[in-house]
């Protein structure tokens, strides 16, 4: 092989692992914000685990502010590892992002065995880590009436 048939063969080879490094990335969709709806019906701990920054904040109607992977794992994790059924349905869902950032929001309705149906919005954060969306900030309010 020749010195210019080898430096094109190793140049096409670099282009074919850059492209598919760039294909692996995952895009930011509708999808990375239902993955997390089915993760927290399946009550999946470890999928959160997995997805939320280290910096998380939490912030709800009520003025509670959740801060740190740990606190918010523990809340979290009081819901999904609650025997009784629950689950959330999203609607309505937004997106929007820049190539290392994105954002969500979406009205929501739980239905959790034995209390009152909760209806509300959520908006969300995500830092892009690797290839994968962290999540860094959620903020979840239920509907009041009056405000809608």
């Amino acid at each position: 092989m020749t010195s210019t048939k080898i430096v094109f063969a190793l140049m096409f080879a670099a282009a074919a692992i850059f492209t598919a490094a760039a294909f692996a990335q995952t895009p930011f969709t509708p999808n990375v914000v239902q993955a997390s709806i089915d993760a927290y019906n399946a009550k999946d701990v470890a999928y959160f685990d997995k997805h939320l920054a280290p910096e998380v904040v939490w912030l709800d109607e009520d003025g509670h502010v959740i801060s740190g992977k740990n606190s918010v794992m523990g809340f979290l994790r009081n819901q999904l590892t609650d025997p009784t059924a629950r689950k959330l349905v999203a609607t309505n869902i937004k997106v929007g992002n820049t190539t290392d950032a994105a954002w969500a929001s979406f009205a929501y309705t739980i239905d959790h065995q034995g209390k009152e149906q909760h209806k509300g919005l959520n908006s969300t954060f995500f830092k892009k880590a690797g290839n994968d969306w962290m999540i860094v900030l959620v903020h979840g309010a239920f509907d009041a009436p009056g405000h809608h």
